[in-house]
């Protein structure tokens, strides 16, 4: 498997406009909040953010614009599926912010090229790990190539994020302010390799946990506390959460972290200062660290025997999910 990282200055642009008009739940308003610190939005640019937020709901067109390379391949692709009328406000918005995208580049552009070299040259660890992932999701083929998309964030606290909803083997990771100081035990290649079996290896995973949920042994069980969990409110989703609890169990900081990156996973989570103060809070970011603790013994057990994730595996996650709900979290230790 090879990797193909790249970034480049017009699908930033479109990452930093697109954040900013919040057209999505998933949109970053920890980024906004930052980039907005000392120069609010004028009237003209929160104009143009409202005309973006309604394109943006309206066409599925965010992910061709955040892997374009320039504007010129993006609106020809663009104008494909969407009026004359909003091209034009689209090219406008990009206008409107490309003065204040400049200053922020400027900063950001040279960090964005030493990551790209620190992934690839760290990602040989894949030849490796990758193997024993592709027996866990049951994968008959790996992919040939996957494309790593680099993209600015403002956040030092949280160093990196990422997503995979680019199209196969397409990733996009935040990363801008890692360096070689604050990569602790290869932060950066843990989110990398998490996101790319998101993009590249959950096929036939989803489908065992669809058969899973479906099935008469669920519905009886655990689909009504499910469905009244505070998690579920939030997400809407059985099969998003389940898939990303079980991936989370294996890296960014579970076994497989352990495994290969020299991660202490308990004493990693014993340092959270959520889980020291006992904050942990009934929501979706909180069951994945409670994920991470509760499901580490089966995460252990399917990588070291080299097993399939299996209908065991998925209901073992759907019982911490449940544990996770009824928890006085204020008492939670590891």
């Amino acid at each position: 498997m090879k990797f193909k990282t790249k970034y480049n200055k017009f699908g930033n642009l479109f990452f930093f406009i697109s954040n900013l008009s919040e057209w999505s739940p998933y949109c970053r308003k920890e980024y906004n909040e930052l980039w907005l610190k000392n120069k609010p939005l004028n009237k003209k640019e929160s104009e143009a953010l409202l005309g973006l937020k309604e394109i943006l709901k309206k066409y599925k067109i965010s992910n061709l614009m955040l892997s374009s390379s320039n504007e010129r391949s993006a609106m020809g692709e663009v104008s494909k599926v969407i009026p004359k009328k909003d091209i034009l406000a689209l090219t406008n918005s990009l206008n409107i912010f490309s003065k204040r995208f400049d200053t922020l580049w400027k900063k950001e552009e040279n960090n964005l090229t030493l990551i790209k070299r620190e992934i690839e040259k760290v990602l040989s660890i894949s030849n490796k790990l990758f193997p024993i992932v592709k027996i866990l999701y049951n994968t008959k083929k790996t992919p040939k190539k996957v494309e790593i998309l680099l993209f600015t964030s403002p956040i030092q606290k949280r160093l990196v994020s990422g997503g995979s909803g680019f199209g196969k083997n397409k990733i996009g990771i935040e990363c801008s302010k890692i360096t070689k100081n604050n990569n602790q035990n290869q932060m950066l290649q843990r989110v990398v390799i998490h996101e790319i079996i998101h993009a590249s290896f959950e096929v036939n995973l989803k489908e065992k946990i669809k058969k899973f949920i479906e099935s008469l042994y669920f519905k009886k069980k655990y689909e009504k506390l499910i469905l009244k969990s505070r998690v579920y409110r939030q997400t809407h989703s059985i099969m998003g959460t389940a898939k990303e609890m079980i991936l989370v169990s294996l890296i960014p900081e579970g076994y497989l972290a352990e495994k290969f990156f020299n991660l202490d996973v308990l004493k990693n989570l014993r340092e959270r200062k959520c889980i020291k103060e006992g904050m942990l809070k009934k929501n979706y970011y909180d069951l994945m660290l409670y994920s991470i603790f509760k499901l580490y013994q089966t995460a252990k057990k399917y990588c070291e025997n080299k097993m399939q994730i299996n209908e065991n595996y998925i209901e073992d996650a759907i019982k911490c999910w449940i544990a996770f709900e009824k928890s006085n979290l204020k008492n939670f230790e590891i």
